[in-house]
């Protein structure tokens, strides 16, 4: 039997929940939060949060707005591709969901909010009268006498020991900061560059490789970049610079950055040391997530023999892989809004029980140790700094638990070779990314946990993350 996260009352009128279990205020961190009908609001700094369709928002900076009002056929494609028949209440609720949205004041967050409405278009239905993927944009203009400018927003994947004379790649993130596009086709195209120094800054003689870019990234935009770094013959302490160079015109290193490597020694070992590859057969994307579901189920064994175990799942959307486990209180949590909206639709159609929450991974609502486990299926590689993420998450799992990261893409998605259904996700302004068995450990001990339990399936990680 599956606990609840609302508690034992039944829905109210109207379609609002109970309230729900263990919540805290985002600005203040009061739990003293009381219905307010159709809001939540603090008792104490006066903060309130809109409840849409029984799924409470609790970003600090989400307010309601109306949203578009979808005809029929969109609310009977929604209907069929979730399985819930066609029975007027339920296009009533739909269409409701419609009509009321959350805006957001983080425009990647609002991006990554329409998850849901963009799978099922990508899957052939026609919600909203398309069909289509994300086609490539017009190509951005070509104005060569503007300065592109960026920053540089996370480095840490890049190693700080690296074997002589060598090439190898590392995820780089940098924001476009200034007022035109990073072209990714000629002419003029962006490209990351990357040149070597000694500690008395004098230049060290490399291959001169460049990376391309996936796609156009335009004011604004952050984009990670797996990035060719190739190193000097020479061993020793050196200084790597990561810029930009626009081909034919400049290069851009006013805002580069350098980065303290020790080149010389060996290369470091395939797989972090204890974790496992296993060469099995291509699977689907649908039965790696059964495979992690499985596992998770035996990771949560020792912690549900004596009790109902609570646990929080991060980008579970319409359909959060925890649910239906036994012996399992599930908290729902996720950035898009109507799939919560839906998924609580289902769950209490099948008479199952989760709370349904939208609210921020990076500042959750609730206090530190409240839940025996915390888990993410293919959710991680979609933060801008998973580490930051994962630290946390971490905070809110009780001295005993674990955070489970599964079903994560594993390797660099090769710039020049980006296959069509990421290249689709990247023009919609999706935070695609995929990092190598390495970036991976590295980020786990950056948040202070360690993979007590670590398996590759081909390119899938699944970990059993713990304190450090």
């Amino acid at each position: 039997m599956v606990g609840s996260g609302w508690g034992c009352a039944a829905g109210r009128p109207g379609g609002t929940p109970p309230m729900m279990a263990g919540l805290e205020c985002p600005r203040c961190r009061s739990a003293d939060l009381r219905d307010g009908g159709g809001l939540l609001e603090c008792g104490d700094c006066g903060s309130s949060y809109p409840v849409l369709g029984r799924v409470p928002v609790l970003f600090r900076d989400a307010v309601p707005a109306a949203g578009d009002d979808p005809d029929n056929a969109t609310v009977h494609q929604v209907l069929e591709a979730l399985g819930l028949g066609s029975a007027p209440a339920d296009a009533l609720r739909v269409r409701q969901m419609f009509r009321r949205r959350a805006s957001f004041g983080d425009e990647q967050v609002q991006v990554e909010s329409a998850q849901l409405l963009d799978r099922l278009r990508g899957s052939g239905h026609g919600i909203d009268g398309s069909g289509h993927r994300a086609e490539e944009a017009q190509p951005a203009a070509d104005d060569a006498d503007a300065l592109p400018r960026y920053r540089w927003t996370l480095l840490d994947h890049v190693p700080r020991r690296l074997p002589a004379g060598t090439e190898t790649m590392a995820n780089l993130r940098f924001r476009n900061t200034g007022a035109v596009a990073f072209r990714h086709r000629p002419p003029h195209e962006a490209r990351v560059h990357v040149s070597w120094f000694d500690e008395a800054g004098k230049p060290v003689d490399a291959p001169d490789v460049r990376t391309p870019l996936p796609i156009d990234v335009p004011p604004g935009r952050e984009l990670t970049v797996p990035a060719f770094i190739a190193t000097p013959r020479v061993s020793g302490r050196m200084l790597l610079q990561v810029s930009f160079v626009q081909e034919g015109v400049r290069f851009m290193h006013d805002d580069a950055r350098r980065i303290s490597v020790r080149v010389g020694g060996a290369a470091g070992p395939a797989l972090p040391d204890g974790w496992v590859r296993h060469s099995e057969p291509h699977r689907t994307y649908e039965e790696d997530h059964r495979i992690g579901q499985d596992v998770f189920r035996r990771w949560l064994q020792p912690l549900a023999k004596a009790k109902l175990v609570r646990v929080l799942e991060v980008g579970g959307n319409v359909h959060p892989m925890a649910a239906g486990l036994a012996n399992v209180d599930l908290y729902n949590l996720d950035v898009d809004l109507l799939g919560l909206q839906l998924g609580d639709l289902l769950h209490r159609r099948d008479g199952r029980d989760a709370a349904f929450l939208c609210a921020d991974a990076e500042d959750l609502p609730f206090p530190p140790g409240f839940f025996d486990a915390a888990v993410m299926f293919a959710t991680l590689h979609h933060f801008p700094d998973p580490a930051r993420v994962l630290a946390h998450v971490a905070t809110r799992v009780r001295p005993g638990g674990f955070v489970g990261v599964l079903c994560e893409p594993v390797g660099h998605v090769h710039p020049g070779a980006v296959a069509p259904d990421f290249l689709s996700e990247l023009r919609k302004g999706v935070n695609e990314q995929s990092f190598t068995a390495s970036e991976y450990e590295a980020m786990f001990r950056r948040a202070r946990l360690r993979a007590e339990e670590a398996t590759i399936d081909v390119n899938s990680l699944k970990a059993r993350l713990v304190p450090l």
